[in-house]
Parts: C-alpha cells; structure tokens; sequence
C-alpha cells in the first residue's frame, strides 16, 4: 500500500520559514520541548511523539528522521528499485519520501534557529553535538578520531534503527560486517547489502534497537578499533574515511 500523500503545508519547504529578525515569535513544540521562533512555526509531522530529554536529543531526532527520509528517497530512485515497486505506487512513493524530507528539514532549520546552532553545510546530514564531556574529546584524540565523524556515523546508526529499515542499516555499515552470535561468538561474515537483508529479522530486533536509542554519544565506550553502543552489542569501526558499523553481537 502507497503511502498517503502528505497535507500541502508540508510542501512550502525550509524558504518559507526565513523570516525578518523582528518579526513575532511563536512556540514551536516538538517531542516535549519548547522552541521559540519567528513567525508561523513549521508543522511538526503527527508520528513526532513522545518527550527528549534535552533540546539537542529532540534535534537529533528529527535530523535522525530527516536523514532517514533523504536517503529512502535516493534507493527508490535508483533503477534497480523500479521492479521492486510498480508504477504508479512508485511515483507517489517517491513524492510522499520528498515531502517528508522537505517538512523535517523545515523543521530541522528552525530548531536550529532557535537553538543559535549553525546551518548544516550542504553536503551534511547533523548538527554537530553542543557539548561533547572533555575526557571524551580527550579520548577520541588518543586515539587519532575525529569526534565530528563518529557523531555523524552513531547518528545513521540510531535512523537507521529508528526506522526499522534494513536498507538504511546497511548504508550506515562498512562492509564485510560480522554477526556474532553466542558466548562462542559463532560468526557469520556480511558481505553486502543483500546479505544484511537476508538476516533482516535478526539484526533489526527490537533488542537492537533499544540498544541504539538508548546510547548517549558522549558516554561511548571507545578503543583503537572504534566505538561501542551499549555492551558491544553493535559497533562502530574507525577508517581513514569515516566510521561505520562492522559488528553486531547477539547473546
């Protein structure tokens, strides 16, 4: 079943809500934080529920989402998604994934404002963190890590679990990626995305997923080999390039 098109307000995109410093603020509420902005607040998507701890995780969310959004949009794209999704539940597939984007990057831009945080540049998805504990700054330069590029790839790991998509878990993984499951660590090597789809259930358990949501980024656990969420039960390995999960352990 397609998706159901999204209410026009959500079309107006991040244009409409850059408005003269001195115009009226207005209350912006969002996962039970309370953001004041100028003018007409953006409309906050109806399965943004629930209440963040702090404005920073409330922001995180809704970039989580954004950039859950975004990407879905780029797979459907792609020629070898089109006989998986038969016309015209494609296209509208499509248009509803674009106008999510567009309405949590509306979102996103006026939290932000809000917050006096920086525009995200262009080619990236997160705000960086407000505050990182000096011990684990400190840590990551031990280490010879980049604190930026760790946030950025431990925040595709919670959308992707956030979302409950595969797809996404995969792109936000370095392949090969090891499950591991057993006191033993009985092994078994991911090669690829088509070989994380095909453990679907296992690797996207509701365990899992609690595991991700619940793991503050400041308080990581962190070694020459990358950074853990939980007690290893998933972790994230350091390359030259960036970060990206590469073990997944089960009991």
């Amino acid at each position: 079943m397609s998706p159901p098109i999204a209410r026009r307000g959500l079309l107006l995109g991040p244009a409409a809500f850059l408005l003269p410093a001195d115009a009226r603020a207005a209350a912006l509420h969002v996962l039970g934080r309370r953001f004041e902005v100028p003018g007409t607040p953006p409309p906050v998507p109806d399965d943004i529920t629930g209440d963040a701890p702090s404005d920073e995780d409330a922001l995180g969310e809704v970039e989580e989402r954004r950039w859950a959004a975004r990407l879905r949009r780029e797979i459907g794209s792609r020629p070898e998604a089109r006989p998986l999704i038969p016309e015209p539940d494609r296209a509208l597939r499509l248009r509803w994934l674009e106008e999510r984007f567009r309405s949590l990057d509306a979102l996103a831009r006026a939290m932000r404002l809000a917050m006096g945080r920086p525009e995200v540049p262009a080619e990236g998805d997160f705000t960086p963190p407000g505050e990182i504990p000096p011990d684990f700054v400190a840590r990551h330069a031990v280490l010879g890590f980049d604190p930026l590029a760790s946030h950025a790839a431990y925040r595709r790991v919670r959308a992707a679990y956030r979302a409950g998509d595969v797809a996404l878990l995969a792109a936000a993984s370095r392949f090969p990626v090891n499950l591991n499951r057993g006191r033993d660590r009985d092994r078994r090597v991911l090669r690829s995305a088509s070989d994380m789809t095909a453990v679907r259930d296992t690797v996207m358990q509701p365990r899992l997923r609690d595991v991700a949501l619940a793991q503050p980024f400041g308080t990581m656990f962190a070694r020459d080999v990358g950074l853990m969420f939980g007690h290893g039960e998933l972790w994230l390995r350091f390359y030259p390039d960036g970060f990206g999960l590469s073990a997944i352990n089960l009991p």
